[in-house]
């Protein structure tokens, strides 16, 4: 597919430098949006591009960079840059809803709690609370690991760090976020929920601001209720992430403490921060001098070639907390998770210590042994390729119950999918009568300090079958239509 030469006409030296990667951008962004460029269709390689145009490869290199962050391409690793196929016309793509931001008092617990009960209710199709198939092999090969060691009589693990052959298999993975560790800089936690709230312990004192992605991953924000902070929206789009612009309006206007991410994949909208606008928010954490905490929980669970880098693997002052876990990667129930907290590694260090001493010592084990092998690896093969099709079924399945004005988005990664219902349904009354009806999902507005996203839900598509995502949607479309 070529880039038809008229789209040339206009003078670039009456362009300034810097904006020129905006023109070259909007060149081919006219071109997508009048299906001269298709879905699917290879961008032309950015030396041809900087041949025709007479400017250099690094402003082409923006300009993708750029149509990236709109969301209208894909780089596909060894291949170049593809326009994005949007498999419904039903996606969602719009920014979230948000009027100027200000903080919230945090008050979404009880209502998270009761949506993380009702998942452990058997009878339930279990569209509802953020877990992963354990149903592979790899998690049967975990747990026999977990049993081999099992007879072991322990004291306290000795380091509170964590078992140390476990903080080396981390170690000699976290390559792949971009930039290596070392395994004392890594601190093990019981999952990635402790993880953040003793990042949050780290940089704040009640009714501190945090500034947090809307929407936003509620068991964040349960952290943050139980440690009086307040919150303040920074609206996302599931295509192009983080608004930073407003982001910057409110670390001039607001003394916020820190921000919370989830940039890759994001929980629940799954969004993906591309690198370009990651290295931005670096600089204004930079410019204005505050921590950031970064789950990084589905990152490795991607559909794109490469693994994301993280923002912490463009931060040079130790301002980053990154924090992991296995629970959505392979099984939440070994409550194994992890932090690398820079500048902050001593207080964080202290506050494990102080709150829970140690993390369980089998699991760690168990762990160790697994990631000395490339079973982790197969393994992740294995799901990513099963939540694809499901994600395809899911989509589809909406698109043939679900009323025509419903959006649903459709992450790159991950396993889960954030729905915009028609304006008069509220998600959370959805929410109660499908439990009635055999069915979990998760309100939207547990996902909003302010309550936003009333007609939104979240749905997970990892763990039932293509029968149970057929009768749920069924389900949910009937109760819409009782409400309605």
């Amino acid at each position: 597919m070529q880039i038809s030469d008229n789209s040339y006409g206009a003078d670039k030296k009456t362009m300034p430098a810097g904006f020129l990667y905006k023109k070259v951008a909007k060149i081919i962004s006219d071109q997508i949006q009048n299906k001269v460029l298709l879905p699917g269709d290879r961008l032309p390689s950015q030396r041809r591009i900087s041949q025709q145009l007479k400017v250099s490869i690094g402003t082409v290199q923006q300009a993708y960079a750029d149509l990236e962050d709109q969301g209208l391409v894909l780089p596909k690793k060894r291949s170049g840059y593809y326009v994005r196929v949007f498999k419904s016309s039903s996606i969602l793509s719009k920014k979230a809803e948000c009027s100027t931001p200000s903080p919230s008092e945090v008050t979404v617990l009880e209502t998270a709690i009761s949506v993380m009960r009702s998942a452990a209710q058997k009878n339930l199709v279990q569209l509802g609370s953020a877990v992963p198939n354990v149903q592979g092999e790899a998690v049967v090969q975990l747990h026999q690991a977990l049993k081999r060691h099992s007879h072991k009589i322990l004291n306290y693990e000795e380091d509170p760090l964590g078992y140390l052959p476990l903080r080396r298999q981390l170690a000699r993975r976290s390559y792949n976020t971009g930039k290596s560790f070392h395994p004392d800089e890594i601190i093990i936690t019981a999952g990635c929920q402790e993880a953040l709230t003793i990042a949050l312990r780290c940089i704040t004192k009640p009714g501190d601001i945090i500034a947090v992605e809307s929407p936003c991953y509620y068991g964040a924000l349960q952290a943050m209720e139980l440690l009086e902070l307040k919150a303040i929206e920074i609206p996302t789009s599931p295509t192009n992430g983080l608004d930073t612009q407003i982001l910057e309006f409110v670390l001039k206007a607001w003394p916020v403490k820190g921000i919370l991410l989830n940039p890759s994949f994001s929980n629940p909208s799954g969004y993906l921060c591309s690198n370009s606008k990651k290295q931005e928010i670096v600089r204004l954490i930079s410019e204005y001098d505050i921590p950031l905490i970064e789950d990084d929980v589905f990152t490795d669970l991607r559909f794109v070639s490469d693994r994301p880098r993280t923002i912490q693997s463009y931060d040079q002052d130790g301002r980053v907390i990154l924090c992991g876990s296995i629970s959505k990667t392979i099984c939440p129930d070994l409550r194994i998770g992890w932090m690398i907290a820079g500048k902050y590694a001593e207080k964080a260090r202290n506050l494990k210590f102080i709150s829970t001493l140690c993390a369980p010592c089998h699991p760690q084990f168990a762990l160790a042994d697994f990631l000395s092998t490339n079973k982790f690896e197969r393994h992740i093969r294995s799901m990513v390729s099963d939540y694809q099709k499901k994600q395809d079924r899911l989509l589809s399945s909406i698109k043939r119950n679900l009323p025509n004005e419903t959006r649903a988005t459709q992450p790159q990664g991950g396993f889960l999918c954030w729905l915009k219902l028609p304006d008069r349904i509220n998600g959370l009354a959805l929410y109660q009568s499908g439990i009635k009806e055999g069915i979990s999902l998760t309100p939207g507005e547990i996902c909003s300090p302010s309550g936003r996203f009333k007609n939104y839900i979240r749905l997970n598509y990892a763990v039932a079958s293509t029968d149970q995502i057929e009768f749920a949607m069924k389900i949910i479309a009937k109760l819409i239509n009782e409400q309605a």
